[in-house]
């Protein structure tokens, strides 16, 4: 049986009803919290997407390139995004576990 965000939603807001003021401007900022949250995520993923594809077109120049600087530049821009893909990844991966 799990938690509805509605029953949360709810339980955070009896404290609100009897309080100066502090706690209901507490619950104003885990709504916007969660209402970012899925925005969030989607923009992250965007990200991802856009790092990867970089990647694959820096290693498809590389390979294309001679052997060289300009070959190294490309190799070394496709482990760049890459590596951003990555930690956009696992960003995602920690929030979606949290």
């Amino acid at each position: 049986m799990g938690i509805t965000p509605g029953a949360t939603l709810q339980n955070l807001l009896m404290p609100a009803i009897f309080s100066n003021g502090e706690a209901a401007k507490l619950l104003s900022q885990v709504v916007v919290v969660v209402a970012w949250s899925g925005a969030m995520e989607a923009d992250l993923q965007t990200k991802v997407e856009k790092y990867e594809g970089k990647a694959a077109k820096c290693k498809e120049w590389a390979e294309q390139a001679k052997e060289g600087p300009q070959r190294a530049l490309y190799e070394v821009l496709a482990g760049y995004y890459g590596g951003l893909a990555t930690d956009f990844r696992q960003v995602i991966a920690k929030r979606t576990v949290a």
